[in-house]
């Protein structure tokens, strides 16, 4: 099954595979209520297939439930915000839904309760269960199978860094330096210019943080 999709004038391959952009799911939540993988689009989305009689899976939820609250409000390079879309491989609604209340599952809960014969399995050729995609705000699937720790760390490569920490830093960075430089014989030669880049960055500071405390 070969598909292509037109994604910023480029052609992307509809697939399972890192690099291809991950296949549309059409399900129904536990109301009935069909919740598509695309209306996720715009955040970063952790795709988990799973089911309440999967050991393995009750074992990682915890992981993923802990991930999800302290990922989903920040912001990344390749989505705002982290959510989760967990399909469900059960055949037993009851035990899909006690599962989903005991271990507080809160994010969208999909399944045709199919279990191993649902579509979705071949379509995104799921041998085992816990199984994975983490997905960009495009769909496109960035890494596969993010066990335990292997999760948060993926997201934390992907976390859009603060302004103004980074101002911070680097005038940090640049104060060390001056006073390194202040050391050199050519320093005096210099000196107003480093005095006006000291002013400025300053200055550059007490704006962003005035903007920052608008924002907030």
């Amino acid at each position: 099954m070969s598909f292509t999709f037109v994604l910023n004038a480029q052609e992307t391959k509809i697939g399972f595979e890192i690099g291809d952009l991950a296949p549309e799911i059409e399900l129904p939540n536990p109301n009935g209520d069909t919740i598509t993988l695309s209306s996720l689009r715009g955040e970063v989305v952790l795709l988990d297939f799973w089911a309440g009689w999967c050991g393995p899976c009750r074992r990682e939820n915890p992981v993923v439930v802990e991930t999800y609250n302290n990922y989903k409000s920040k912001r990344f390079t390749i989505g705002k915000g982290f959510n989760v879309y967990g399909v469900s491989l059960d055949k037993s609604k009851q035990t899909w839904l006690d599962a989903i209340k005991k271990d507080n599952l809160t994010w969208a809960q999909v399944s045709d309760l199919l279990y191993w014969q649902s579509p979705y399995v071949r379509l995104y050729n799921v041998r085992g269960i816990p199984a994975n995609f983490l997905l960009d705000k495009n769909g496109i699937i960035i890494a596969k199978n993010l066990r335990g720790e292997r999760l948060a760390e993926t997201l934390d490569k992907y976390i859009m860094k603060d302004p103004l920490t980074e101002l911070n830093r680097l005038t940090k960075e640049c104060t060390e330096l001056m006073e390194i430089l202040k050391e050199h014989e050519d320093y005096v030669q210099y000196e107003k210019q480093y005095e006006k880049i000291e002013k400025q960055l300053d200055k550059l500071i007490e704006e962003i943080q005035s903007l920052k405390s608008q924002m907030e």
